[in-house]
């Protein structure tokens, strides 16, 4: 297990905090099949999936506000 991810099933705190960014911003990628791709390593990945999910999440945050 890479430190991400140990950090994700330890943290209550981080974990939280991802969830509730991936939730409020998730609604920015207007594209279905990518959005939904992304909802799908979030939820089922990984942690590095999850990290690739926000990343994501975030570059389009970055990008349009």
């Amino acid at each position: 297990m890479n430190p991400i991810g140990y950090w994700i099933k330890t943290n209550t705190g981080l974990s939280e905090f991802f969830k509730k960014y991936f939730q409020e911003n998730i609604n920015l990628i207007s594209n279905p099949e990518i959005k939904n791709d992304c909802i799908f390593l979030f939820e089922k990945g990984n942690s590095s999936e999850k990290i690739q999910a926000l990343s994501l999440v975030s570059s389009f945050k970055l990008i349009l506000e």
